[in-house]
Order: structure tokens, then C-alpha cells, then sequence
């Protein structure tokens, strides 16, 4: 018991320690003039810069702690660690929620805990890169702390399949055995709808984002049978996620669970917490890191409990790490890249959204994670003969791996 003690001290003095040379980091002058200073809490509903102790304190009791994210950021996942932390030298009993994996991934994220397999096995058995996007190693330092205190992690989305279907033809469309044992959404806020409907033209899909035309155009979009899927779509991910939270609040109401997902599904009290409240959670907390470049007249009351000032950083993936440069998802032929990244070494090289990749470096590739498998293994300075499918041609490129620069 006394070690027990000594550990959780030690936890929450390195985590001070973490957020304090934050905060000195940064001078009273620079402080003053941004509406959320880097580095320090703020209480949005009174508008006031809290201590950590503090905004921990106010979390105690809360069954439900929603963290929000930009899934690409370093700084966001140390936030997240530091939070997640403290909450467990508060109150031990705890219980970690993934967006990033489907509740069949259970068993994957339950061996891990239980320390029964490595890193490279769990993100194999988790299917980890078919389901998630963004660099497992973003996340491997909560990983690694949940397993270190025996904390139990789970996935709380649905498959992908599900979500495809929804997208395609509708939630109502869907038969019920199909639904994963998901129940009716909550009808969304026009205020919500709004926010998605942003969304949804920046994913190409028109509708102008004028002030003078916004009530008009989301009249419009309500009537489109595409934006209704889309939203469909998104408030399944919500609805799913809610309800796995429940099912964790209920199963063990001394746990607090915690649970790290996009911060677009929790701000303004939307998305995930406005589905919980439908199931009958109540005293969810919400907290969202604050970027700098956010308009000062979102701090309002709704937007969550707490917000952290994150710095105006690049949000930019680990220094020593080769990237290609693509999305990439499961194609009949081989693996599909879905985007190509801006001036990246798959667009240097010739890769387009669409082409699909059946060869990397002689090796005949049919799963994404053997794609992410042999770009991480690759070296700087090296080279990857690539060969894909665009269209009924076959093509062969390289893709050149930029020797790193050294530290001056």
C-alpha cells in the first residue's frame, strides 16, 4: 500500500513538474495577450485561468471525462498523458475510452494490458492501421502508461464497414441485427447541424459559408439527401461512442472513465455529450486544448468545462520517422491511397488519390499494414521502388527518402 502511494506521488510530482516548466516557459507580457495563454487552464464557464490542482479537483466526481485531440498532434497526446495522469493519482480506479479502435479490437487492447504482447503485436492484432489513420506512436505513450498502472482500455467506435454502409444508404436503411446493437441517435441541434454542414462543404460537397446565406443554405442542406447521410454518419460515431462510455459507467459506477477522442465530437456540448445525456449520463466533463489561431468569441460557456492553451507549434509527427506521405485504405487489389499529402514524398514521386499499390519495395503488398510496416523500416537516404495499379495500368516509380538534417 505504501509503495502504492509513493508511486501515484511520484506520477502526479512528474506530471507538476511536466506542467509547470510549461507555464514558465512562457513570459507575463506574451500571456496577457491571447485570450488563452499557452500553457495555462482556463474554466470557460467563468471565464477564468484556473491552477491544474484546481480544474483536477473539479473533475473528482465526474463519471465521464471527455478529452478532445487533433488526432496529428505530439503536443495534444503529451497533454492528454499529463491529464490522464493526474486523474489516476486522484481517483485510481479508472477505465481509458478509444475512439481510434472498434469495440472488436477487445480482445487485442485486453493482452496488452495484461502485458501478454509487445508493441508490434498489439497494433497487428488491434488491426490498428486498417482502422486508424494517424501514427500509432502518437499514442503508444498512453498505451504504455495504461499498461504500466494496469488500466483498462477500450474500444469504443464501431467498424468501418458499418459506418461505410450508413454513409451509402442511411441509418434507417440499415437492419436492426445490422446495427452492432446500436440504438436510435439523438435528434441533433441546428446548431450542431451547422457545424457539420461546414464539414460537409469543405469536403467538397458546395454550399456557400456566407453569414447572409447560412440559416438558408442549412434550410437547403437538411433537405439533401447526402448531407443526411453525412450526418447520419457522423452522429453513429457519436451514438456508438456514448454508448460504450454507458455500458463502462454502468458496468463499475466507482470507475471514472476517460475517454480520448476528436474534439469536434465533444465541443459545444455536441456530439458525444449531447448522445450521453439522451442515454441518462450526467456530470460529463468535457476538456479541449486550446489552439492559438481559434477566434476568441468561441470561449462561450457551452463550448466545454475547461480548455488547455496549447502553444502555436506545428503539429508535426516525431523528427526521426520516414513518411510516404499518403492515406491509405483496404482495396480488393491491393491497398487504396484515399490522399496524397501535400508537397510530400508520395506527390514527389508521382502518387495520386485513387492509384493502388501492389508492390513496395518487391514485396507484393495486400494489407495497409504492410505498407506501414515497410515505410517505417526504411532509412533516410534510401530509395523505394513502389509499384501500383492506376486504373488497368500498371506503373513503377521510386520514392526517394531525404537524407536528415543534422542539429546545429
Amino acid at each position: 500500500m505504501k509503495l502504492r502511494i509513493v508511486e501515484k506521488q511520484l506520477l502526479f510530482g512528474v506530471w507538476l513538474l511536466f506542467m509547470a516548466n510549461m507555464v514558465f516557459a512562457m513570459s507575463p507580457s506574451h500571456k496577457q495577450e491571447m485570450c488563452v495563454p499557452p500553457y495555462v487552464w482556463q474554466a470557460v464557464e467563468h471565464n477564468q485561468q484556473r491552477s491544474t490542482q484546481d480544474i483536477i479537483k473539479s473533475l473528482a466526481t465526474s463519471p465521464v471525462v471527455l478529452l478532445g485531440e487533433f488526432h496529428d498532434s505530439v503536443l495534444h497526446h503529451d497533454w492528454e498523458l499529463a491529464t490522464i495522469t493526474a486523474l489516476f493519482n486522484q481517483r485510481s480506479s479508472l477505465a481509458i475510452g478509444l475512439e481510434m479502435l472498434p469495440r472488436s479490437a477487445q480482445p487485442a487492447l485486453d493482452r496488452w494490458v495484461r502485458g501478454e504482447t509487445n508493441e508490434e503485436t498489439f497494433l497487428k492484432e488491434s488491426k490498428w492501421y486498417e482502422y486508424w489513420k494517424f501514427d500509432a506512436e502518437l499514442y503508444l505513450p498512453i498505451l504504455r502508461f495504461a499498461r504500466m498502472n494496469n488500466i483498462p482500455m477500450y474500444g469504443i467506435n464501431v467498424e468501418q464497414d458499418l459506418k461505410k454502409e450508413v454513409k451509402e444508404k442511411g441509418w434507417h436503411n440499415i437492419p436492426k441485427e445490422r446495427r452492432d446493437g446500436i440504438s436510435d441517435p439523438a435528434v441533433p441541434s441546428d446548431a450542431y447541424l451547422a457545424m457539420l454542414a461546414s464539414t460537409f462543404a469543405l469536403h467538397g460537397h458546395g454550399g456557400s459559408q456566407t453569414k447572409d446565406k447560412k440559416n438558408t443554405d442549412l434550410n437547403e442542406l437538411k433537405k439533401n439527401s447526402g448531407f443526411k447521410r453525412f450526418v447520419q454518419g457522423q452522429q453513429l460515431w457519436d451514438r456508438a461512442m456514448a454508448q460504450s462510455i454507458e455500458v463502462l459507467v454502468k458496468d463499475r459506477p466507482e470507475r471514472q472513465v476517460v475517454a480520448l477522442m476528436g474534439s469536434g465530437h465533444l465541443m459545444n456540448g455536441f456530439g458525444v455529450p449531447h448522445q450521453l445525456q439522451d442515454l441518462g449520463v450526467k456530470s460529463v466533463k468535457t476538456l479541449i486544448p486550446w489552439e492559438q489561431g481559434y477566434d476568441c468569441e468561441m470561449l462561450t460557456p457551452d463550448l466545454a468545462s475547461a480548455v488547455y492553451g496549447m502553444p502555436e507549434l506545428p503539429r508535426s509527427s516525431f523528427s526521426g520517422r520516414q513518411k510516404l506521405g499518403v492515406h491509405i485504405e483496404p482495396a480488393e487489389k491491393g491497398v487504396k491511397v484515399s490522399k496524397v499529402v501535400d508537397d510530400s514524398l508520395a506527390q514527389a514521386a508521382g502518387l495520386e488519390k485513387g492509384d493502388v499499390l501492389v508492390e513496395l519495395a518487391g514485396i507484393k503488398i495486400k494489407r495497409v499494414i504492410e505498407v506501414i510496416d515497410i515505410v517505417r523500416k526504411m532509412q533516410a537516404g534510401t530509395w523505394l521502388p513502389i509499384v501500383f495499379l492506376r486504373g488497368d495500368k500498371k506503373v513503377s516509380i521510386v520514392a526517394k527518402f531525404p537524407l536528415l538534417e543534422k542539429a546545429e
